[in-house]
């Protein structure tokens, strides 16, 4: 017997071209002795800053669990994970994306963040 396995939660969507400086400015990017930083749990209360400033608190207070985005998602032409242990950091359990980066991909999948492409998921989709 095939067993499904089925995502529920509600959604917050963004559209187009959210590039990585959005998801995470680049102040936050590193620690004070100049290492990356990586704590998810401190990066994800400045999610989405540049994109849409309530994101954090709600999400962070539980009331999302997927993110889902237009094309180009987390572009921006950085190969860098601190995007991705920002958005786990906020409990996001996936990105829906109608596309995405590579990098952003590739780092995703090395880190445990689920991402699906999607094309035409933003016009079925609201927050």
């Amino acid at each position: 017997m095939k067993k499904e396995n089925t995502l529920s939660g509600k959604t917050w969507v963004f559209g187009d071209y959210i590039d990585v400086y959005q998801i995470l400015s680049p102040d936050h990017w590193y620690e004070s002795s100049g290492k990356s930083n990586l704590n998810a749990e401190e990066l994800g209360k400045y999610a989405f800053l540049g994109a849409d400033p309530e994101f954090a608190a709600k999400a962070l207070d539980g009331q999302f669990s997927f993110i889902v985005a237009g094309r180009n998602f987390a572009g921006g032409g950085k190969s860098t994970e601190q995007p991705i242990f920002t958005i786990k950091g906020t409990g996001i359990k996936a990105v829906i994306a109608e596309s995405c980066s590579r990098y952003f991909f590739r780092n995703a999948i090395n880190n445990g963040l689920f991402v699906m492409i999607c094309e035409g998921i933003t016009a079925n989709v609201k927050t």
